[in-house]
């Protein structure tokens, strides 16, 4: 029995996200504006009234959500928008946050051992998304929490283990993060929800976690 087409749509326009002050955000927007793809800068009360028109991906990052908990409306604007076929890229302890508050996503953070910067051993995994990633490659963690995917989640990127884990930082930077997901997808109606545990665009000099994110954005399924 062949398995059916996913129906979610590919990176057809500009991503939107919810503006936010903070330099990491900047530097999110920065590299969507480098590869030719600027994101259209929503504010958090614009979720009530809806996306706009033509809109295939949402990036929850830092700031996304300042003022706490959303309402209502939006919570349905962004449920209607995956369950319909967009997909949403939460970035981050913000952004993991965010999709949890806005009702799309079960994935879960626990502490992180450590803090600070350093390059983790990153190994696609074999699901569509971790095909499109490419071989294995090295991504940044700066300070976001290790993730825990819900049962059914597939991860289509989770970092080495052993002594290949953490090739740059400090004596013990990657623990807790051996074999742990970097990126978790989850599937919700039509649409997906992509949850990443690394800084992809960290002081816009991390241009292996720039690629990732890219083709996070511009993977088929």
């Amino acid at each position: 029995m062949s398995t059916p087409a996913d129906p979610t749509p590919l990176l057809t326009g500009p991503p939107a996200t919810l503006q936010a002050l903070d330099r990491p955000a900047g530097w999110i927007a920065g590299a969507l504006r480098a590869a030719a793809i600027p994101p259209t800068l929503l504010t958090p009360s614009s979720l009530d009234v809806g996306l706009p028109d033509g809109t295939t991906h949402l990036v929850l990052g830092p700031g996304a959500l300042p003022d706490g908990a959303p309402g209502d409306a939006a919570r349905r604007t962004v449920e209607r928008f995956v369950r319909g076929g967009g997909t949403v890229v939460a970035l981050g302890a913000a952004g993991t946050g965010a999709a949890s508050a806005l009702g799309v996503s079960a994935v879960r953070t626990v502490p992180a051992p450590r803090r600070g910067a350093f390059v983790v051993r990153a190994l696609p995994g074999t699901d569509p998304v971790g095909r499109a990633l490419g071989p294995r490659t090295d991504v940044l963690v700066a300070g976001e929490p290790p993730l825990v995917a819900p049962a059914g989640a597939a991860v289509p990127l989770r970092a080495a283990s052993g002594r290949a884990l953490a090739p740059s930082g400090g004596r013990g930077a990657g623990e807790g993060l051996a074999g742990r997901p970097l990126v978790v997808d989850e599937r919700l109606g039509a649409g997906h929800v992509l949850t990443l545990s690394f800084s992809p665009a960290f002081r816009r000099q991390s241009a292996a976690g720039e690629h990732v994110l890219l083709a996070l954005l511009l993977a088929g399924r």
